[in-house]
This record gives structure tokens, C-alpha cells and sequence, in this order.
């Protein structure tokens, strides 16, 4: 028989966890928020949060989290705030992201991505709050924003970014107001983003 908790938050903070196996939140079907940051995970995989239906919020923050196996968040369709940030992330894929489709904020700050293909986050119907900070980014692709949302707040800071004739687009979205941005330094011009920077753009 299993035992079912009717409780919506669950905290595992500094619990040295590192595995956690399919189905161990069996009984948590009213959970909304998980937060398994400060351990010691190195991977998200399928089944990892099998019957958490109704989860709302997830944070695992601060693990070594090196790669998410895709479809591990399938049944996380009311997810809306995905916290990755102070992990070891280096690619990344759009089916890592399958069936998150109420998510509006993903932060993957402080991890170590190098670059991005256009349609990394593409199955993010809903995402609007992007945090890339402190990566290893040297440029952006261009569909970064899903169409279906009318602004992407994103935040690049304190990445490698080369301000070249590869960010017209961003440029063009910055003016238009369709994403909006927090500062930034572009290192190839020793200057602040600015959509009135000159890059070459036709």
C-alpha cells in the first residue's frame, strides 16, 4: 500500500543526496514545491520525479548536475519556475525541456555553457525570464524567444560575449522591445550593450 503525504512543499537542502531513484516521490501527488539544492546530484533523469503531477516549482540549485537526461521532466506540465543555476551544465537540448510547457523562468546561471543552438529551449512554449549569467558564452543565436511570447526578459551577464554583426538580431529584438536585457559587457568592444551600438548591421 502507498502512503500518500498531503503536503505542497518539500525541502531537501544539504542532505548530501546524489541519486535519487524513479518514483521515490510516490506519495507526493499534492506536492507544488521541490527543492533538492546543496547536494550532490550529477544528473537529472526519467522517472526522477515520476507523480509529482501538480508541482508548480522545482530548485535544484547548487548541485553537479552535468547533464539532464531528455524527457526527464515530462509530467511536469505545471511547472513555472525551473532553478538550475550553480550547477556543471555545459550542453544544452531542446528535449531536455519536453513537456515544461508552463514554464516562464529557468535560471542556468553559473553554469559552464559554451554555446547555445537556436533551438535550445524552443520546446519552452511559455518562457519569458531566461538567466544565462556568469557562463561562458560568446555569443547568441538568434530564436531565443518563442514567438508565442510577446517579451523574453534575459539576462547574460558576465559572459564572454562578442558584440559582432552575429547579434543584429538582438539588436533588432532589443529595439522593438521583444526581449529585454540586462546589461552587459561586450569584451571584443570593451563597452556596455547598447541597441544603438555600431555592429556592422545593414
Amino acid at each position: 500500500m502507498d502512503v500518500v503525504l498531503h503536503c505542497s512543499l518539500l525541502t531537501l537542502l544539504k542532505f548530501q543526496i546524489s541519486v535519487v531513484e524513479p518514483g521515490a516521490f510516490r506519495g507526493l501527488a499534492k506536492l507544488k514545491i521541490l527543492t533538492l539544492g546543496l547536494n550532490e546530484l550529477t544528473s537529472i533523469t526519467r522517472g526522477m520525479f515520476r507523480g509529482l503531477r501538480k508541482l508548480e516549482r522545482l530548485r535544484l540549485h547548487q548541485n553537479k548536475i552535468t547533464d539532464i537526461e531528455d524527457n526527464s521532466f515530462e509530467n511536469l506540465s505545471k511547472v513555472f519556475i525551473l532553478i538550475l543555476d550553480y550547477n556543471k551544465l555545459s550542453e544544452i537540448r531542446p528535449e531536455m525541456w519536453t513537456g515544461l510547457d508552463k514554464v516562464i523562468t529557468l535560471n542556468l546561471g553559473n553554469n559552464e555553457i559554451t554555446s547555445l543552438n537556436s533551438d535550445a529551449f524552443s520546446t519552452l512554449p511559455s518562457l519569458s525570464w531566461l538567466v544565462l549569467e556568469k557562463n561562458q558564452l560568446t555569443t547568441l543565436p538568434d530564436g531565443l524567444r518563442n514567438p508565442d511570447v510577446d517579451v523574453l526578459y534575459l539576462d547574460v551577464y558576465e559572459n564572454p560575449i562578442h558584440c559582432d554583426q552575429q547579434l543584429c538580431w538582438l539588436q533588432q529584438a532589443d529595439k522593438d522591445s521583444t526581449i529585454r536585457l540586462d546589461g552587459f559587457l561586450c569584451v571584443n568592444l570593451d563597452e556596455r550593450w547598447d541597441e544603438d551600438l555600431d555592429l556592422g548591421c545593414d
